[in-house]
């Protein structure tokens, strides 16, 4: 069957797969007053009037505001733009599927996904060949994968000793100012995720990737963000939070993503109004967000996103 009709089906199973639970399809706006913070996300911004307008990386925020208006689990499948993207795994346009869920916890939305990319495949797989799917997801913790590759403790390693294991793995292009959070990042995309081939939720990642997340203890004390990824064929494919409902909290994680652009020489964004507002009545949270491009990828074992589009 043709790209075209893989593409229709896949939407098409996204979309009884949410049905079923009563999940709403919302649609948001692709243009807002205000872009995200978030250092490793760029905004592609357009002039309008006078004013400077900010296509959305995702559409996390401007759901979060229906989240707190409605609370009721919703859904959106959509375009998402990020500028400086570009490659086999990335481009400046790309589809996203996001949802949430409201009052339940981040084990309870890890079920949710799996149970979705069991539904989803097969209902794909009964008219599609799909090589790069398998039914089940196995769980792993962060700590777990980087002492299995790396043999080291993500949680207790300081930079330097982090800074060390990257130059033995030939990663030279982080500045000397690079964060913690920066030199993991880069060790776990270098040394582990290529290696994730089967369907991985990789959860507890440190307090300082927290990005949006609320954080937690582990059982043995240490401070994680409840969070999660998921991997499949060495390709991250979504990211999964617990969300952070506290406004005072969430405002003082924009200010330190705001202080980390301008350490970086990249502009201060404007805390987005809207949301603030609606942290004023947010109800318990999780949420995720998906690549459909990389989905796509990873069941029909694709090496880029150009192999996956009509």
């Amino acid at each position: 069957m043709s790209l075209l009709r893989f593409r229709n089906d896949l939407l098409a199973a996204v979309r009884a797969y949410f049905r079923e639970s009563d999940t709403l399809e919302v649609s948001t706006p692709l243009i807002r007053p205000w872009g995200t913070p978030e250092p490793h996300l760029q905004n592609l911004v357009v002039q309008s009037g006078g004013q400077s307008l900010f296509l959305q990386t995702s559409p996390e925020f401007a759901m979060k505001v229906l989240l707190a208006r409605y609370r009721q689990d919703i859904y959106q499948i959509c375009a998402a733009v990020r500028a400086e993207e570009l490659g086999a795994r990335h481009d400046l346009e790309f589809q996203m599927l996001e949802w949430y869920r409201v009052d339940i916890g981040l084990m309870d939305l890890a079920e949710d996904v799996r149970a979705f990319w069991r539904r989803v495949g097969e209902a794909l797989a009964a008219h599609h060949e799909l090589p790069g799917w398998q039914s089940d997801i196995e769980m792993v913790s962060y700590a777990g994968v980087f002492e299995a590759y790396l043999q080291c403790d993500p949680h207790t390693a300081d930079i330097r000793q982090l800074q060390e294991k990257a130059h033995g793995l030939g990663i030279r292009h982080l500045a000397g100012d690079a964060s913690r959070a920066d030199w993991l990042d880069a060790l776990f995309a270098t040394a582990i995720e290529p290696g994730l081939t089967a369907p991985t939720l990789v959860f507890g990642y440190p307090a300082c990737q927290s990005a949006l997340a609320e954080i937690d203890q582990d059982s043995s004390g240490v401070a994680v963000s409840r969070r999660f990824e998921l991997f499949a064929n060495g390709l991250e494919l979504a990211n999964a939070y617990q969300e952070l409902t506290d406004p005072q909290a969430l405002y003082q994680r924009f200010a330190q993503f705001n202080v980390r652009r301008l350490q970086e020489g990249r502009e201060f964004v404007a805390v987005d109004e809207a949301l603030m507002d609606a942290m004023q009545s947010m109800p318990r949270s999780a949420g995720i967000a998906l690549g459909v491009d990389r989905l796509a990828m990873a069941w029909l074992a694709a090496d880029s996103i150009s192999q996956v589009r009509p």
